[in-house]
């Protein structure tokens, strides 16, 4: 690999000093287990040492940094072109890189389109590959997707969300092969269930300001006379969660 050679253990105040030294503004960690090998900026960096994190791994980025992109998300921004150059890090040898070897090693991992595909490629079960950036489909996973295009995601599992409304999960199951499955359904009910909590939390904090409170209690007891206390049985899905206790405060 061109540029200069780096140890294995490369701290983050020498990765600096190697951006610096070759003018580079990006460092891509690249591990043969990393689907989509992070790439993170210079000043990501430099914010990190702030830390005192100088003598901490390269390879420590990841947990150090709050967010960090890929080659694919910065290329689709257009902050990366074919020509930028990248500081790559790698377990046994790192240098300098353009994006576009960075780009024919990544495709050179990716399965041809004939026979390397596993033996159970053409069960009916929804299975799918990418190849060179395009969705490679069985017939099972071409039914599921109704010719809808999708993007590769980042790790061993994402979803992706259909022009249709629909919630597909890819999960990687063989290092070039993702089972597909439909949890709208399942997306549906947690988005419910996030909505209720927050109109929950919204309506705890308004009764609050009115002076009033609301608790949760498993059995309702005696009430006042006044009415300024009641008793709200709680349940989901047919299930008792139990009540809220609900104080007005003074009514009157």
């Amino acid at each position: 690999m061109a540029g200069k050679t780096k140890k294995k253990g490369t701290s983050l105040s020498e990765l600096l000093r190697t951006l610096y030294l070759h003018d580079l503004e990006f460092c891509m960690l690249m591990s043969p287990d990393e689907e989509d090998p992070p790439v993170f900026t210079k000043d990501q960096i430099i914010s990190v040492l702030e830390k005192d994190a100088g003598e901490r791994s390269a390879w420590e980025l990841t947990g150090l940094c709050s967010f960090y992109s890929t080659l694919d998300a910065l290329l689709e921004k257009k902050i990366l072109n074919d020509r930028t150059e990248v500081f790559v890090i790698q377990k046994e040898d790192s240098g300098i890189l353009p994006v576009s070897s960075i780009r024919e090693r990544e495709e050179g991992k990716e399965p041809p389109e004939g026979e390397d595909r596993p033996s159970w490629w053409g069960a009916p079960v929804p299975f799918v590959s990418w190849k060179k950036g395009a969705l490679l489909s069985n017939g099972a996973a071409e039914e599921l997707l109704g010719g809808a295009e999708v993007k590769k995601g980042r790790g061993p599992e994402f979803v992706r969300e259909l022009e249709d409304g629909r919630c597909l999960l890819f999960r990687r199951i063989h290092p070039s092969v993702y089972f597909v499955e439909d949890v709208s359904e399942d997306l549906a009910k947690a988005r419910e269930m996030a909505w209720w909590a927050a109109a929950g939390r919204a309506f705890a904090a308004a009764l609050e300001e009115r002076g009033g409170a609301a608790e949760r209690v498993d059995k309702p007891a005696a009430l006042p006379g006044d009415g300024a206390v009641e008793f709200l049985r709680c349940s989901w899905d047919g299930e008792d969660l139990g009540y809220l206790r609900v104080d007005h405060g003074n009514k009157a």
